[in-house]
């Protein structure tokens, strides 16, 4: 984990997202046992334009929820990283605008158990944010001075 940090940080903003990505895939994929790979979501966030560009290598999709109540899913890019040499990955687009969330979760919040073995699943947690489980961080487009 400590290496594809590392990777991720000395990548970060050489290339679009999508290359930054297939890179770091072809060196997981050269440098890791065979059946070994890594799930990650990647973004770019512009500030001025609140444009988030980004790539989901595998991962759980993040949840977009609008000040509206609406959720959407982050879904555009690849399959996990290290499992393919030539892999490709696309990259998707979102504005986001005041109010709106933007939340990362692992398997390990929607394949939570009950006591009576069923999931806590992807449509509970969509609900959760949906109903005000996620708040807006303050929108800060200016350095501070």
């Amino acid at each position: 984990m400590a290496s594809v940090h590392a990777s991720v940080r000395a990548l970060a903003g050489t290339a679009p997202p999508a290359l930054v990505i297939e890179r770091l895939n072809r060196f997981l994929f050269a440098s890791t046992q065979p059946g070994r790979f890594v799930t990650l979501f990647y973004a770019e966030l512009d500030a001025a334009s609140r444009r988030l560009a980004y790539v989901n290598a595998g991962h759980v999709p993040p949840y977009r929820v609008t000040r509206n109540g609406e959720v959407s899913r982050l879904v555009d890019g690849g399959p996990a990283l290290g499992l393919l040499d030539e892999a490709t990955y696309e990259v998707g687009e979102v504005s986001l605008q005041p109010g709106d969330v933007v939340a990362m979760v692992t398997d390990g919040v929607t394949e939570a158990g009950s006591p009576d073995e069923s999931e806590f699943g992807d449509d509970r947690a969509a609900e959760v944010l949906r109903s005000g489980g996620a708040r807006p961080l303050s929108w800060r487009t200016s350095s501070p001075q």
